[in-house]
């Protein structure tokens, strides 16, 4: 945990002081957009290494993503 807690405030998305306690830091709107697309591929990436794990081919793995993007959409198109 302590570790987790020194990434962020190496990263400046929070702030620690000593015997008030932590707080989140202001992030600059690009910085936030940022983190969120790393994280995206990152999610991604662990997504199609597990995928490859279970050996399936490429041309299954992009077949299975758009079967669940297709999936969703139409989910969220009736409001779900």
């Amino acid at each position: 945990m302590n570790r987790a807690y020194q990434n962020l405030e190496q990263r400046k998305f929070i702030q620690t002081v000593q015997g008030k306690g932590t707080f989140v830091a202001d992030v600059q709107e690009g910085e936030k957009k940022q983190v969120a697309d790393a994280s995206l591929h990152q999610a991604f990436r662990a997504a199609i290494e597990m995928s490859f794990r279970l050996q399936n081919d490429p041309e299954q793995t992009r077949q299975t993503f758009e079967q669940i993007l297709a999936e969703m959409l139409q989910e969220r198109r009736r409001g779900g």
